[in-house]
């Protein structure tokens, strides 16, 4: 017996009315039967943990029985938010749902996790009537934007020796241009930064300075005025002191 193959909706398959005329019977092993094919289509993922780094951006197309496959994609922050963290870490199965349920909102399209530390991927068999060869669920054109990534060494080229290879020579060295580019514009950018920083610094410090500088001054100020008044005060006394001294006599009578 065999589950259909024809993809035709609600399908069956039946044996009967079976007429055994051998000696031996049995019918080669042939007994009158029927059964359904399963409707709706099924896929299952593994799955690993893995990190979403900062400016990388997964896409993806996921399409069921040949319907227009629709478009999907994810970077760090979307995970994070998704997740509440802020690693971009997808760790475990249901974290991987969870992303991957916020972006497939075909209807009647199930994912969860399938309790083995796989995802479960399928059309709802309620409503998704084929069956067999007519059904198709996947994903397709899954891309990293970091991607391609030269793996060759830049050393190992060698045209003469392998004339056959300079197409892949090229792509190669068309990649490394790239990211040697990308690399270069991250570098400049964070330079901006460094010297923006170094200049914010430089005018810290000498703001500082001259804060602390008028402080100073200002304190200076006040210290010398005291000290003039005192002085004032000193010399008065003194100037008393001599009068005083210098005839008795004037300062007896202030006293009678």
């Amino acid at each position: 017996m065999t589950q259909q193959n024809s993809g035709l909706d609600g399908s069956y398959v039946e044996v009967a009315n079976l007429v055994v005329s051998t000696s031996s019977g049995g019918g080669a092993g042939l007994v009158e039967n029927s059964d359904f094919g399963e409707r709706g289509s099924e896929m299952t993922l593994t799955f690993e943990q893995f990190e979403v780094y900062k400016d990388v951006v997964v896409s993806f197309n996921f399409s069921v029985n040949g319907e227009a496959p629709s478009t999907h994609s994810f970077d760090r922050n979307q995970v994070n938010a998704l997740l509440g963290k802020d690693t971009g870490k997808i760790e475990t199965v249901d974290e991987m749902v969870t992303v991957l349920q916020s972006l497939i909102t075909r209807p009647n399209t199930i994912i969860q996790n399938n309790g083995s530390g796989g995802i479960l991927i399928k059309s709802d068999p309620a409503v998704d009537r084929k069956s067999g060869a007519g059904t198709f669920i996947g994903f397709t054109n899954i891309d990293v934007n970091i991607e391609p990534i030269a793996r060759r060494n830049f050393l190992d080229v060698d045209i003469a020796a392998n004339p056959q290879s300079v197409d892949s020579y090229l792509h190669y060295i068309e990649v490394v241009l790239q990211r040697t580019i990308d690399g270069a514009a991250a570098l400049g950018s964070l330079l901006s930064r460094i010297d923006m920083q170094t200049t914010f610094a430089q005018t810290l410090m000498a703001t500082i300075d001259k804060g602390v500088g008028r402080l100073v001054d200002a304190d200076m100020n006040e210290t010398s005025t005291r000290l003039k008044a005192l002085q004032s005060q000193e010399q008065l006394g003194i100037q008393a002191l001599q009068i005083a001294n210098s005839d008795a006599q004037n300062i007896l009578q202030l006293f009678r």
